[in-house]
């Protein structure tokens, strides 16, 4: 690990940071693995099942930048711990209460809290503190190839456990949540005792406070918004994240076209879901050392991804399922070799360093919305179009793609013309 910059120590943390993140994250997000399970053992229609993640996700975008001002004044560890626990009461109350329909939105609504409020901007400044100021970029890499990992793991005990009682589909539900509920427990325990933080003289907890030139202040979102390349910043993560997160919609269009059985989709779920944030990595390598850009990139990927999409919107009739399911990785990984870099088109665009945090906070907060919008808007095509419903969903994203090529067009060229004045500067 020494070539690296990287401690044993270091990297084990990191993989735990990564376990965490993916236990975390795994029941939130049940349906990209379980969908048509969740959707039986609650008797709820693909809207229903929509709605949920849309509460969920509104949640997250609406505390993102509350949860970062908190995270930054209290105790990593207790954040993380705290959040946790509250994810564990959650999953054991869905257990008991899954098939009464407001109570899990209820609980969705909740996730939201748990798993984006404090959690998630505590564990991505548990990731830098991991790593040194040489090694801030692999560090990253080594947590999210973790995260991936475990997930695909955590999905795959949990798919089996199911397996085992499926001839009672309420119960082998009820028993796949019951293993993130356990996995989550694990996650605090480990924590609890491997993560430590810095102790001053009296034994109390160091808390690294900010810079006064790196504190939030309502002038920077001011200049963060006024700046164009902003806007399409948070457009292009907006739609790579949209074509990242709605693989999860190849498992019930493998059951209900393809005829795929559910066990089977399920499992090719995992890759699907989990292990193509490997491709994220080859992404890095096509922005960097192919196209010497990340915006030149996501003009092929986009392109890529059209084309795929086009693929199955004229997939023939009688097609041999094995094919199909196999072909239903290429848009995952093709959306993760996009989405894994999106944010480097920051520093393509001539963002301003000391406005970093603040633009990255206005991005996500339209960037996530496909979670809150496509969830809902895709199940209501799929309850009311039936399998043509999946016809609407692939036209869809092969638009977005589309888009997507011209935006990213639109800025390389802004960016180009911008260098290329002599007035302009990198302040």
């Amino acid at each position: 690990m020494r070539k690296l910059n990287i401690t044993g120590k270091q990297f084990i943390l990191l993989l735990l940071l990564g376990f965490v993140n993916g236990i975390m994250y795994s029941f939130p997000y049940i349906r990209y693995v379980f969908y048509d399970q969740q959707i039986a053992a609650m008797g709820i229609t693909n809207a229903q099942s929509g709605f949920m993640m849309t509460l969920e996700s509104g949640t997250a975008i609406f505390f993102y930048i509350f949860g970062g001002i908190i995270a930054d004044k209290f105790s990593t560890k207790k954040c993380l711990i705290t959040s946790m626990l509250g994810s564990v009461v959650l999953i054991f109350f869905y257990i008991f209460t899954m098939q009464n329909y407001t109570l899990s939105c209820i609980v969705w609504l909740l996730l939201g809290f748990s798993t984006n409020f404090v959690f998630w901007c505590a564990l991505t400044k548990a990731v830098r503190q991991t790593g040194g100021d040489d090694s801030q970029g692999r560090s990253y890499g080594i947590y999210y190839a973790s995260s991936g990992i475990w997930s695909a793991l955590i999905n795959a005990l949990a798919l089996t456990v199911y397996s085992k009682f499926s001839s009672n589909v309420v119960f082998g539900f009820k028993m796949a949540v019951l293993t993130f509920g356990i996995g989550t427990v694990v996650a605090v325990l480990l924590v609890g005792v491997f993560f430590k933080e810095k102790k001053d003289a009296n034994g109390k907890t160091v808390v690294v406070e900010q810079d006064e030139s790196e504190k939030f202040h309502i002038r920077d979102v001011l200049t963060a918004v006024k700046m164009p390349q902003v806007w399409m910043i948070s457009l292009l993560i907006f739609i790579s994240y949209g074509l990242y997160t709605t693989v999860n919609y190849f498992t019930p269009y493998l059951t209900d076209v393809m005829k795929v059985p559910t066990i089977d989709s399920s499992a090719i779920s995992i890759v699907r879901s989990n292990l193509m944030c490997l491709f994220s990595i080859v992404g890095g390598f096509l922005a960097d050392k192919i196209f010497k850009s990340t915006l030149r990139w996501f003009v092929c990927g986009m392109s890529i991804a059209a084309v795929l999409y086009i693929v199955f919107l004229t997939l023939p009739h009688g097609i041999n399922s094995t094919f199909a399911t196999i072909l239903s990785l290429f848009p995952a990984a093709v959306s993760m070799m996009l989405y894994g870099v999106v944010f480097s088109i920051m520093n393509e665009s001539n963002i301003p360093k000391r406005i970093t945090g603040t633009v990255i906070g206005v991005a996500s907060v339209i960037g996530y919305l496909p979670d809150a919008i496509y969830s809902f808007m895709f199940g209501k095509w799929m309850d009311t179009y039936k399998n043509t419903g999946y016809n609407y969903i692939f036209l869809f994203l092969m638009s977005t793609a589309v888009v997507g090529i011209v935006f990213s067009i639109v800025l390389y060229r802004m960016v180009k013309k911008q260098k290329a004045m002599p007035t302009a500067s990198n302040s």
